[in-house]
């Protein structure tokens, strides 16, 4: 090596002196930030930042390989101003609030319809139904996050080519004509905090479990957070203020800070105080926290369903998501988890209602044949 490079007529090589090829190969090992500042060091490099196919090879991590429907819009433009910001949103996302909680299922829909990302809500059938089947989750429409409004609304505002993402409500109000169904929405990606839920009843305040709280086996701490800028709420502590409400108005739902350190979420905010009414169950008391529920990313684990009897079933069979039936309360979602050291199968509620708040949890013993314990059920046994 140091004859070679003491030849006369031999220059030292680097990185830009590699063929397209092989720096493409190169760039595969790389995230897609870490690929743009290497190409933005030197004008020799900078000129492949918006090869086509260097997006496309990112773009396809997320399973969009067809632009046809983003109306002419590049690769590189809609990785960096959809899919680098928002994609990582794309799963379940369960909220915190006890009794209003619910699933929020992110997903990237590219069709005739709508190019962007689509946020639903779970939503249940009524508990007075007559059908007694156990039903699967409806999907309610949240926000759309795109280069265009939602569908309903593009006769109205029409398509657009400017590269510009915009996150809008996608709830429609057909009982209030004043509000544009096409307006803007927000998500923002929240810091840690301390901030838990309480119940004030007359003379004495019950803390609400932490969600989530350490160790949770349904939080999905791997997929990381949209890559947005991070806002810190202000904390408030309600709780002097609750003492001073008159017994005529208990109970009430406040927020208070707490010894737990709760990770970063987001959160979905709408300038019309009827957005979460229209997507989260009402609740019979007055609820006082400031700041809209925090989403934290759900595992979706997802199975089909083995007979107990059958040979192929074990107590890890059991591990992921379930509806839990409770009766005139309604359906709920549980996730359960298998602690082989103690030989118990753990269930906590992810949602939660009025009767039978979520974080509930009921653990079940192989000795004791996985009868859940009412004691800590909450008198609510899910099916």
């Amino acid at each position: 090596m140091d004859a070679a490079r003491s030849a006369p007529n031999l220059r030292e090589t680097g990185i830009c002196d590699l063929p397209y090829d092989i720096l493409f190969e190169l760039v595969h090992y790389l995230a897609a930030q870490d690929m743009s500042y290497l190409l933005s060091t030197c004008r020799t490099l900078h000129k492949y930042l918006h090869e086509i196919s260097l997006w496309q090879h990112f773009s396809a991590r997320y399973g969009l390989r067809d632009l046809s429907h983003f109306h002419g819009l590049s690769f590189y433009t809609v990785y960096t101003q959809l899919l680098h910001a928002y994609a990582p949103l794309c799963g379940l996302w369960a909220s915190d609030h006890p009794y209003r909680g619910n699933i929020m299922e992110f997903r990237l829909t590219v069709d005739e319809d709508y190019a962007g990302i689509v946020g639903e809500s779970w939503v249940f059938p009524d508990s007075s139904s007559p059908d007694t089947r156990l039903l699967r989750p409806q999907y309610m429409p949240v926000v759309t996050i795109g280069f265009q409004p939602p569908p309903r609304c593009m006769a109205d505002k029409g398509s657009n080519g400017s590269g510009t993402v915009s996150v809008y409500c996608d709830l429609a109000h057909p009982s209030n004509a004043d509000i544009d169904s096409c307006h803007l929405s927000r998500i923002e990606v929240l810091s840690s905090t301390q901030d838990g839920y309480f119940m004030q009843n007359y003379r004495r305040s019950f803390p609400h479990p932490d969600f989530p709280w350490e160790g949770a086996s349904w939080y999905e701490g791997e997929r990381g957070m949209p890559r947005l800028k991070i806002s810190t709420p202000v904390s408030v502590d309600q709780h002097e203020l609750v003492r001073i409400y008159p017994a005529v108005r208990l109970p009430l739902v406040f927020s208070t800070p707490t010894k737990h350190l709760k990770p970063p979420a987001i959160s979905i905010t709408c300038p019309h105080k009827d957005f979460r009414g229209s997507f989260e169950p009402p609740i019979p008391f007055e609820d006082l926290t400031p700041a809209p529920p925090r989403y934290y990313p759900l595992k979706c684990e997802i199975r089909i369903g083995i007979d107990p009897e059958s040979d192929e079933w074990k107590p890890e069979s059991l591990v992921g998501l379930w509806i839990g039936d409770y009766g005139p309360n309604g359906l709920e979602v549980l996730y359960l988890s298998w602690h082989p050291d103690a030989m118990e199968v753990h269930a906590h509620k992810i949602t939660g209602d009025i009767h039978v708040p979520r974080v509930l949890r009921g653990s079940c013993s192989l000795g004791l044949r996985y009868t859940c314990s009412a004691s800590v059920c909450g008198g609510g046994h899910g099916q």
